[in-house]
């Protein structure tokens, strides 16, 4: 975060879409943020909440599949409990259809081809992809049975 302060205050940037509501910053970097037009897209409040000039809701981690990466890169994919009420969405999904709006092609619509173009050289990544494939294997298993 503290990479765009600079920008923002240079005017290079004008506009933040922040995935989430929260960030480890301090409070000049959050006052330098500030002086750029804020999108926050989370389903919690938080410092990146507070700044944002527009507030897009999204589901909650327990409404959407996804796969968490513990401390020691242990990747462990999981299934979305109860599903948001009305049009909820994941964050991801709903950048997509503001990034849609405002004419960008971001290179993805689904969760599949956003995990595709992530950088291979990420560990997170990695890990992801172990876990999805394992979790793909014994769903395909069960299904058989």
């Amino acid at each position: 975060m503290a990479d765009l302060v600079e920008p923002v205050v240079g005017a290079q940037i004008q506009l933040l879409v922040a995935l989430g509501g929260w960030a480890d910053i301090d409070s000049m970097t959050i006052g330098s943020l500030g002086r750029a037009k804020g999108i926050a897209v989370a389903s919690n409040e938080g410092p990146l909440t507070e700044l944002a000039d527009v507030l897009l809701p999204a589901a909650s981690w327990a409404e959407q599949d996804g796969t968490f990466t513990n401390k020691n890169g242990l990747a462990q994919a999981f299934a979305a409990g109860p599903r948001p009420a009305g049009d909820g969405l994941a964050g991801w999904e709903v950048v997509v259809h503001l990034a849609k709006a405002a004419g960008i092609d971001l290179g993805f619509t689904t969760l599949k081809q956003l995990r595709a173009a992530m950088p291979e050289s990420s560990l997170v990544t990695q890990k992801t992809k172990k876990a999805e494939a394992t979790t793909d294997a014994t769903a395909s298993a069960g299904a058989a049975e």
